[in-house]
C-alpha cells in the first residue's frame, strides 16, 4: 500500500477525497503530507503535516506564510450553513461526511483568521464549530460563539478531534453532527 493511501486509511478517509483536494506527499519534504490552500488563480500556499509523530513539530509551513482559512473557495457564495473545524484533516473529515466545512489551521489563529473581514463570509450562515476537545479548542470555540449569533458548538470528546472521533466512533460523530444540523 502506498504511503498516502496508508495515511488516508489511518484517518478513515478515502484516498480519492485527498486527491480531489490536492493532498499529496511532499516531494521537497520527505515524510510529510502537503495540504494546498487553493486560490482563484492556483495555490495560495501549502501547509505540511508530518506522517510520523516523532516528538518534533507535526506541522510546518514556509517562513513568511500568512494564515488563511482552509477550503473557503469550495463553499460557494451565500452558503447558509458551514462547519468550522480545527485543521485540514478535520475539515476533510467533515466534508467526507457531507457537510460544508472550512478549517482554521490551529486554534491559535482564530483571532487572526476570524478578523471581521473573514467573519463576514459567514455572517448570515448557521455556523457549527467542531474544534478539538481540549482547553484551547473550547476557548477558541467560545470566541467564535460571540462572533456568530447562529453558532452551534459540537461537543468533541475530551482529548479528541473530529478525525480521531470519526475513527474511534463514527456513529457517535454522525449523531452529534446531525443534532447540530
Amino acid at each position: 500500500m502506498a504511503v498516502l493511501e496508508a495515511f488516508a486509511e489511518r484517518r478513515g478517509l478515502p484516498p480519492t477525497l485527498l486527491a480531489k483536494y490536492g493532498v499529496h506527499l511532499a516531494a521537497d519534504r520527505p515524510g510529510w503530507v502537503a495540504f494546498p490552500y487553493p486560490h482563484l488563480s492556483g495555490v495560495w500556499h501549502t501547509r505540511y503535516r508530518k506522517l510520523v509523530d516523532d516528538g518534533g513539530p507535526r506541522w510546518w509551513q514556509p517562513e513568511g506564510s500568512r494564515t488563511h482559512l482552509y477550503n473557503p473557495l469550495r463553499l460557494g457564495p451565500d452558503v447558509d450553513r458551514v462547519m468550522l473545524a480545527e485543521g485540514e484533516v478535520d475539515t476533510l473529515t467533515l466534508i467526507h461526511l457531507g457537510f460544508p466545512a472550512v478549517g482554521v489551521p490551529g486554534v491559535g489563529h482564530v483571532q487572526g483568521v476570524f478578523s471581521r473581514v473573514f467573519a463576514l463570509l459567514f455572517d448570515e450562515a448557521e455556523v457549527s464549530v467542531a474544534f478539538d476537545g481540549d482547553q484551547a479548542g473550547r476557548r477558541a470555540a467560545d470566541l467564535l460563539k460571540e462572533t456568530f449569533p447562529k453558532c452551534h458548538l459540537i461537543p468533541v470528546p475530551d482529548n479528541e478531534d473530529v478525525n480521531s472521533w470519526w475513527v474511534r466512533d463514527p456513529a457517535g460523530l454522525r449523531r452529534a453532527l446531525q443534532e447540530a444540523a
